[in-house]
C-alpha cells in the first residue's frame, strides 16, 4: 500500500510503515497497474511508463522530446503488460501496448480529435480495450482492431462519460453527466436515473458491493 500525503510517500511493509526513499519520486495523481502475471507495478512518472521491480524504477518508452508526446493513462493488458494512451504534439491521441517484459507490442491512433478530456480506461473480460472522455463519450477496441464509437453522434444518449466499470458477470456500466447511468450487457442497454431511484442524473462513480450488485455515486448521494 503507497500513500501520499504532503509530499512525503509512505509504503505499508511487514506490518508497519517506511518512509519511501529511493522511491519516493512518485508524482501525485499518476496512474498505477499491477501487472499480476508478475506481480510487477506499472505506472506513469514524469514523461515515462515502467515498472518498479526491486526498488527500481525500469523505463519501457520515455519521453524524449515534445514529438514524443506525453503518456496520461495506463490499464492492464489480458495476459500481461499494459496499454497506454499517449496523447501527441498535436493533441491527438495514440494507443500503445507493452509485454509483461516492458517491449512494446503495438501502436495505433486513437479517433478522437482535438480536446479530448479522459476519464477512464479498462480491459473487460472478453479482453476488448475500452476507453472514455467527458467530452468524446466511449470507444471499444474490438477484436479485429477497429473502433466501435458510443457517442451522441452515433446514438448514444450523451458525449459526457464519467467512467467504466465492469461487474463480477461481465455487465458494462457507464456513468454519465446528466443522463443517469447505463448497462451494457452482451445484448442490449439499460439506462437508469431519476426515475429508477437515484437522486440525480448526474453520476460520477460506480463500485462493487459485498452482495454482488454495485454502488453508485451521484451528485451528493450514493444509491
Amino acid at each position: 500500500t503507497w500513500i501520499h500525503a504532503g509530499g512525503d510517500r509512505y509504503r505499508w511493509r511487514d506490518g508497519q510503515w517506511e518512509d519511501a526513499g529511493e522511491l519516493a519520486v512518485i508524482p501525485n495523481g499518476v496512474s498505477w497497474v499491477r501487472d499480476f502475471s508478475v506481480n510487477r507495478y506499472w505506472c506513469i512518472l514524469a514523461n515515462q511508463v515502467g515498472f518498479f521491480e526491486q526498488g527500481k524504477f525500469h523505463t519501457a518508452w520515455g519521453s524524449q522530446g515534445k514529438e514524443d508526446g506525453r503518456p496520461e493513462a495506463l490499464a492492464r493488458r489480458r495476459g500481461g503488460g499494459i496499454w497506454c494512451v499517449l496523447r501527441q504534439p498535436n493533441d491527438e491521441l495514440n494507443l500503445r501496448s507493452f509485454a509483461a517484459d516492458g517491449t512494446p507490442a503495438l501502436s495505433m491512433p486513437i479517433p478522437w480529435k482535438g480536446g479530448v478530456l479522459l476519464t477512464d480506461l479498462i480491459v473487460d473480460q472478453r479482453g476488448c480495450f475500452w476507453i472514455s472522455s467527458s467530452t468524446h463519450g466511449a470507444l471499444r477496441l474490438k477484436p479485429d482492431a477497429t473502433w466501435e464509437v458510443f457517442n451522441a453522434g452515433s446514438g448514444f444518449a450523451t458525449d459526457h462519460v464519467r467512467g467504466l466499470f465492469e461487474d463480477i458477470e461481465g455487465n458494462l456500466w457507464i456513468p454519465t453527466d446528466g443522463n443517469g447511468i447505463f448497462r451494457l450487457t452482451r445484448r442490449a442497454f439499460r439506462t437508469y436515473g431519476t426515475a429508477d431511484g437515484l437522486t440525480t442524473d448526474t453520476v460520477y462513480a460506480v463500485a462493487p458491493s459485498k452482495a454482488g450488485g454495485v454502488w453508485i455515486g451521484t451528485h451528493g448521494s450514493r444509491s
